[in-house]
């Protein structure tokens, strides 16, 4: 093989990292959201039980680009009930370039996880805001979005 097919041969072909380095997100829209809350009920129970529920999966796929919808599940309980005082859900959907060709392989993984760092800032924002507007203490999310807390 001489050193110019060689070349070409490693462009054709991105690894993951390439990959990552590639995306650029386009645009983050609330598509869709539901929300119940119990004022009472949350200060009647002065200890909280906070559970995050994460969902996220590709919907479509273009030559140099790819579209997900994201839905993240947020409530507050009382300690040691299953019944929620706080629910939302909140469902966002993303357009995001990358590089051709594009892999779904890549696609899958990235959404699977390095996603949740785009998208979990829009998550927490809207959960304090949403629950600042309860006339209650916001309910402030951890930095990351780990799966049910």
């Amino acid at each position: 093989m001489t050193p110019r097919k060689k070349t070409l041969a490693r462009t054709s072909t991105m690894n993951y990292t390439d990959f990552l380095r590639s995306i650029q997100p386009i645009w983050i829209s609330l598509v869709e959201t539901s929300f119940a809350g119990d004022r009472a009920q949350y200060f009647e129970h002065k200890e909280h039980e906070l559970s995050v529920s994460w969902n996220a999966e590709p919907v479509e796929f273009g030559a140099e680009f790819f579209e997900v919808k994201a839905q993240a599940v947020i409530r507050l309980s009382p300690t040691k009930s299953r019944e929620s005082f706080f629910s939302l859900s909140a469902t966002y959907h993303l357009h995001i370039h990358a590089s051709a060709p594009l892999n779904r392989d890549h696609v899958k993984r990235f959404v699977g996880g390095e996603l949740r760092l785009l998208v979990w800032p829009y998550v927490r924002e809207y959960t304090s805001s949403v629950s600042g507007r309860m006339h209650v203490p916001p309910v402030l999310l951890p930095l990351t979005g780990s799966e049910d807390r």
